[in-house]
């Protein structure tokens, strides 16, 4: 334990840098009584708030003082990195779980890509089939029909000599 006497200390004024990267400690995180506002500047004035250790690490160089993120890592005025916070989500063993499991997505996936295509495929080339096939048979009723026309045309004309034979007996 530290103590401090507070009729003794004497605390200079800190430049905070305008950013919005980076807040001053003191005033933005700790509440305290303004009786002990001497020994807090003391120990808080030169410590900053940041938002990732690399905007800690930039700030700490650049204003002199040690720099603190939200997941508690601390960059030192001198650039020392320490503490902090080991996110269990972002283990390597995890995400080389993760990466196994989606190549083997992926493998799966590829497979079934291509069976969707020959599949695909297949469903194209039967469809092209048929609808040759469709225009065919649609040429040979054109063609059916035509011959039919000209049948019944033939066979009114026949009638019609049969009705003059008959008129003329």
């Amino acid at each position: 334990v530290t103590f401090l006497p507070l009729n003794r200390l004497r605390v200079d004024h800190v430049q905070y840098p305008d950013s919005s990267d980076v807040q001053p400690m003191l005033s933005t995180c700790i509440r305290y009584d303004r009786k002990v506002e001497k020994a807090m500047q003391h120990v808080f004035a030169k410590k900053l708030l940041a938002r990732s250790v690399d905007v800690a690490s930039t700030w700490s160089a650049k204003c002199s003082m040690d720099a603190i993120t939200l997941d508690g890592d601390l960059c030192s005025r001198k650039g020392a990195l320490t503490g902090g916070f080991v996110d269990v989500q972002r283990s390597r063993l995890l995400a080389y779980a993760q990466q196994l499991e989606a190549r083997e997505t992926l493998r799966k996936l590829e497979v079934e890509d291509r069976e969707t295509k020959r599949t695909s495929q297949d469903i194209h080339q039967k469809a092209q089939n048929v609808s040759q096939e469709l225009l065919r048979l649609q040429g040979k009723q054109s063609e059916l029909q035509n011959i039919h026309d000209s049948l019944e045309s033939e066979i009114e004309s026949l009638q019609g000599r049969i009705e003059q034979y008959g008129k003329q007996a």
